[in-house]
């Protein structure tokens, strides 16, 4: 084991945690969130695989919260059925329990691509016959960190953080702003090795690419597509704080300098997932209108969308380099993708993936022995039909739980944004998704928006035991029928 500048810095924090408490290491989790190309640790024992700093950091956090009680406590009440902490928590213990068994029961039964690591540690993906490997103990890990981030942070919003966790979000999305803003500087001033403490993953690092002559933003992450899914993320997040007045320095310029990033990602994933938070603040806002409560920020972000953004798609096509720029982006990352050596590979994947599912009679070839290039194929591929299912549920109940919220006004708008991050995160995970592990991204704004649901259901619990307690008040008798 390998323990890099960084991690020293994140054991620092880790031990701060345990001092000031869980809300100052999760707000920095929050932060770490936008750093995915960075390795607090690298695991010789496990092909040199990296740790990043916010799974490192999850930890002590973790580690924290075992000796609250009250953070205990409310994390195992968030895990209990019905709710979505049920449905999420089965979903992992089954995945578990098939990285273990699947492999040994369908060994050498089908070919699956999966990643392996040559002796620089660089990783490159290869055609192989299924067998136990160790990417079902590390993406058993990560599953776990997701689960065990995903309690935490349910936790701490339904005892009272749902503000606290929805400005430590509104920070990471500052953060991510600003390590784009500071990628593209680097770029044109050829300093990029500045941000080598931030890129000593063993991952590719594809911090240099092009399309159309603009540079695509990478940030401090591997390549332009992580970067994307991470930001149309916290954008979805951010975009509904902004229409609801959230309480945030410098929200508008984050919210706006989110959507440009994105746009200048070129990333294929972040334009498709980019469709879901544009649909539900759209539905979002409608309903506010339709229910009376809709401000001129509603208001605006319909007129918006229906007059301003294609006035201005009119008027780019008035000048050639702007749209020759834009129709060349288009291209080369929705029209012909699939028809690039990427786009042609990724579909292999995918299909060896669907063979794999069939071949192991829909019950998958284990957690983390398939790699596809969507993450519906991987959770076919190694947790079957089964844990498809588990994970539907899960994300049904979710949505139906903050979906039927009270709450104050901000409350209720802190729960959809998170919920509606949550989405993003899964459909850009569905474009170009390789793993069953959502990330912890995921698993905060799901964690995040459980929690506003928590909250809830705490509060009509409180309510209903109110009531029974006054109707069991015994009533005076009337002097009448009293005995003489």
């Amino acid at each position: 084991m390998i323990l890099e500048p960084i991690g020293v810095a994140i054991m620092i924090v880790g031990l701060l945690t345990f001092v000031y408490g869980i809300g100052f290491g999760l707000a920095i989790l929050m932060s770490l969130l936008a750093v995915g190309s960075a390795a607090a640790l690298n695991l010789t024992a496990l092909g040199n695989s990296s740790i990043q700093p916010s799974h490192f950091l999850l930890l002590f956090i973790a580690g924290a919260a075992v000796l609250k009680p009250r953070i205990l406590q409310a994390a195992l009440v968030n895990l209990r059925y019905p709710g979505p902490g049920f449905w999420f928590a089965s979903f992992v213990l089954y995945s578990i329990i098939t990285g273990f068994f699947m492999p040994r029961i369908f060994v050498g039964e089908t070919m699956v691509y999966s990643a392996a690591r040559n002796a620089a540690g660089r990783t490159s993906i290869i055609t192989v016959p299924l067998q136990p490997s160790t990417a079902n103990i590390t993406q058993t890990v990560y599953l776990l960190g997701s689960l065990g981030c995903f309690a935490v942070v349910s936790a701490y919003a339904s005892l009272g953080r749902l503000h606290f966790l929805a400005k430590a979000l509104c920070t990471a999305g500052l953060v991510c702003l600003l390590l784009a803003a500071v990628d593209m500087v680097t770029f044109w001033t050829g300093t990029g090795y500045l941000m080598d403490f931030l890129r000593n993953a063993n991952y590719a690092i594809m911090s240099e690419a092009e399309i159309g002559g603009i540079k695509r933003i990478v940030g401090a992450f591997p390549e332009a597509s992580s970067y994307g899914s991470c930001a149309i993320s916290l954008f979805a997040f951010v975009l509904i704080m902004k229409i609801e007045r959230f309480e945030f320095p410098l929200l508008g310029v984050i919210t706006g300098g989110l959507a440009l990033t994105v746009l200048l990602c070129t990333a294929t994933t972040a334009y498709v997932a980019s469709i879901v938070p544009i649909f539900c603040t759209f539905a979002f806002c409608v309903t506010c209108i339709v229910k009376r409560r809709a401000t001129s920020r509603h208001i605006s972000f319909l007129v918006f969308g229906f007059l301003i953004a294609p006035l201005i798609l009119l008027g780019s096509m008035l000048i050639p380099a702007v749209w020759e720029t834009m129709t060349t982006i288009v291209d080369q990352t929705l029209t012909n993708k699939l028809a690039t050596d990427s786009g042609v590979e990724r579909m292999a994947w995918n299909r060896a993936a669907i063979v794999s599912f069939f071949d192991t009679y829909s019950f998958g070839a284990g957690l983390g022995s398939v790699r596809g290039s969507s993450f519906v194929t991987a959770l076919l591929s190694n947790v079957g039909i089964v844990g498809t299912l588990l994970f539907g549920c899960f994300m049904a109940s979710l949505l139906r739980s903050v979906l039927s919220g009270g709450g104050t006004r901000i409350e209720r708008s802190i729960g959809l944004a998170a919920l509606f991050a949550a989405l993003t995160q899964a459909s850009a995970s569905v474009v170009s998704g390789t793993v069953v592990d959502l990330g912890l991204l995921f698993s905060t704004t799901a964690g995040l928006a459980a929690g506003y649901a928590a909250m809830g259901r705490s509060a009509h619990a409180e309510d209903d035991i109110a009531s029974t307690r006054v109707q069991r008040v015994p009533m005076p008798m009337s002097p009448s029928l009293t005995a003489p």
